[in-house]
């Protein structure tokens, strides 16, 4: 890529899964490279959709959807920790199906 074409957003959309670390370290290495922003966006279910699939995949107690922004923006958090301080990193977490 030459200097003009170079991309000045990069975005790095995730499902928060274990395999998240791999994409995000190919994401962080391109952002430097480009010197540009990094965004990290991940799409939380919505509540319909927890009720209704919660107990059969997961154990774990509900939670609403303002806890699970929480949490999702901190396991984002974690994931950038040490790595991105030299970045211009924007989270987005939304919500759907």
């Amino acid at each position: 890529m030459t200097a003009s074409s170079t991309p000045t957003a990069l975005l790095l959309a995730t499902d928060l899964s274990a395999r998240t670390d791999r994409a995000l370290a190919r994401a962080l290495q391109l952002a430097r490279q480009w010197n540009a922003r990094l965004v990290v966006a991940t799409v939380l279910p919505d509540a319909a959709a927890t009720g209704i699939t919660g107990g059969l995949l997961s154990s774990a107690p509900a939670v609403d959807d303002g806890q699970a922004r929480q949490l999702a923006e901190r396991r984002l958090q974690r994931l950038l920790e040490g790595d991105a301080d030299d970045l211009q990193v924007e989270l987005r977490i939304g919500h759907g199906h």
